[in-house]
């Protein structure tokens, strides 16, 4: 079955799946390691993992929960989705600020903050970008975390306006000291750092995607990305099984490293090297 056979075909079993629910449902609860989360029946990506594994990215999650036990202090998550990420590390973390763009998204983020109980968790319906206005979501109905800012878009049904912020002004001009960022903006980190310059020189830890194919569709090349990260980070790590794996060489060279690439690599990044307590286990 090729790719375009293969979307056709999770499309439709997951309209299937959400109309099983019936008018007025909103989406499949399942109890997770992740947490008590509100699924989106349509999603075949995280929603399907937590669905039928119960847990989805745990050895990332241990590997930042470690660090935020290790010297407790606030999480800022830019790219939110469900909050699978968002509400495991919020237990740990002293406080946490998250931003998702794409509504529907966000309505269940935020019945998954009162699911899982989390009162230091403030969340907004917000696109991170380099200024404040208006910005077009287009929504991806078989990945719904793959929803990005359309920079092209012509107000088609699969698109819907937000608004849009740039973190430099939201804080205006004074971040807290965020102890780690997660950044998982489909293409738009770099837009990101450009509105929050101050922002990202307060943050300690940043684990972030990079993905050439849609940073190009951001309108924005692998190397800008890669320089934008250098300045405010000194070393870059691998944590996908668990502890965090030291990459040799510069930020900017870890990150061009990914040039041509189609597949969407993480990163966690940190401006001094890290210690023993900050890795899993310790």
């Amino acid at each position: 079955m090729d790719r375009w056979h293969i979307r056709v075909s999770r499309r439709l079993r997951g309209r299937l799946r959400a109309a099983l629910l019936g008018r007025h449902g909103v989406g499949i609860v399942a109890d997770t390691r992740n947490g008590m989360l509100l699924l989106d029946p349509r999603d075949y990506t995280v929603s399907k993992k937590l669905l039928r594994h119960g847990e989805y990215d745990w050895p990332v999650i241990e590997a930042l929960t470690a660090i935020l036990q290790s010297r407790p202090g606030p999480l800022l998550v830019i790219g939110c989705h469900l909050g699978a990420l968002l509400v495991p590390l919020a237990r740990v973390a002293e406080s946490t600020l998250g931003f998702e763009a794409n509504p529907r998204n966000f309505a269940l983020l935020r019945a998954n903050v009162r699911l899982n109980a989390l009162d230091a968790v403030r969340i907004e319906n917000r696109a991170v970008m380099d200024a404040e206005g208006e910005v077009r979501i287009s929504h991806d109905l078989i990945n719904s975390g793959a929803s990005h800012v359309d920079m092209a878009s012509d107000d088609r049904p699969a698109t819907t306006s937000v608004p849009a912020i740039a973190l430099d002004r939201w804080f205006d001009g004074q971040p807290p000291a965020f102890r780690l960022a997660v950044m998982d903006a489909e293409g738009a980190e770099s837009h990101i750092i450009d509105g929050g310059e101050r922002t990202f020189a307060a943050v300690e830890l940043l684990y972030t995607e990079v993905s050439p194919r849609a940073l190009e569709r951001q309108g924005r090349s692998l190397a800008r990305l890669a320089d934008q990260l250098a300045r405010h980070f000194s070393y870059a790590h691998d944590i996908q099984s668990g502890a965090p794996q030291a990459i040799p060489g510069a930020v900017a060279d870890v990150v061009r490293r990914f040039e041509g690439s189609r597949e969407v690599h993480n990163l966690l990044l940190s401006k001094r090297v890290l210690v023993a307590q900050d890795r899993v286990g310790a």
